[in-house]
């Protein structure tokens, strides 16, 4: 490998975004997955406005934001349900809740369509 390629463990969300921001900068990624295929599973997750702001800076925010849903307001609950504090996030940015799968896919895409794979 020269000084512009690197390699990167694990395709899932974080592999994934930091191999667009480093292709962003002219980087060559080679990204190692066990699994056969990338695809993520799972259920929901929360994203804050300062992981959205990375999002924003790589161009891939439309996207997010068209797939997710807005949380106004959030709750610090215990096991049995008593509220133990109270948030409304009120950023530039929102905070948001999006499946898994579609944070993943929406990666893949923005990485497959905007460079070009390597092949050995």
């Amino acid at each position: 490998m020269n000084n512009k390629e690197i390699a990167i463990i694990g395709g899932g969300m974080a592999g994934l975004t930091f191999a667009i921001c480093l292709k962003n900068k002219g980087y060559q990624c080679h990204i190692f997955e066990k699994n056969t295929e990338f695809k993520e599973v799972g259920a929901a997750i929360s994203v804050f406005p300062n992981a959205l702001r990375v999002f924003k800076e790589l161009g891939t925010i439309g996207d997010i934001l068209a797939t997710s849903g807005e949380m106004k307001k959030v709750f610090l609950k215990t096991q049995k349900g008593k509220v133990l504090a109270k948030s409304e996030p009120k950023y530039d940015l929102p905070a948001i809740c999006i499946h898994r799968a579609d944070l993943h896919s929406i990666l893949l895409k923005i990485l497959t369509q905007r460079f070009t794979p390597i092949t050995n």
